[in-house]
């Protein structure tokens, strides 16, 4: 698995092991941490069947519902299933996020099953050059630092430089 980056697309991937067993009028609600950018375009799964019309982002509470098919057949506890999302916006630091949380829901809206997660994403590279004002060994000088940056920097972000020794 390559690394998530700050501030990188990514897909993300929920991965369960059931612990009860699902039938079809059984729906899964994610929760995203608070400032989570996440625009729903795509759900994909394995050993389930998404109807990808029964799939809705509340964007005020970051949540989003995920009903099966009627076509979905009763899964069994143990069984191992995915669903994977498009269009996530990885975190702005690389402080871990608060949790992602995961339920699975009965028809009646009763609680089945509950996990959560957090990510913490990598730090990106930029390239930087550095100019010094003289080449003369010995004598002091000034130097530039040009960082080029792909990425947006909040006001309260900093670049740090590391100087040989």
């Amino acid at each position: 698995m390559s690394p998530l980056y700050v501030n990188s697309p990514t897909s993300l991937i929920f991965s369960f092991t059931l612990t009860d067993t699902i039938v079809k009028s059984d729906f899964f609600q994610i929760t995203f941490p608070p400032n989570t950018t996440f625009a729903f375009s795509i759900v994909s799964s394995s050993n389930l069947s998404i109807f990808n019309s029964g799939v809705t982002y509340n964007s005020s509470n970051l949540t989003l519902t995920i009903r099966q098919a009627t076509t979905s057949s009763t899964k069994f506890a143990g069984t191992l299933c995915s669903i994977t999302l498009a269009q996530y916006k990885a975190p702005p630091s690389t402080k871990t996020t608060d949790p992602f949380t995961f339920q699975v829901y009965n028809s009646a809206g009763g609680l089945k099953m509950q996990g959560s997660a957090t990510l913490t994403a990598s730090p990106n590279t930029y390239v930087a050059t550095v100019t010094p004002s003289t080449f003369i060994i010995n004598k002091s000088t000034n130097y530039s630092f040009t960082v080029t940056s792909t990425d947006a920097m909040l006001s309260s972000g900093m670049i740090q430089l590391r100087f040989p020794s």
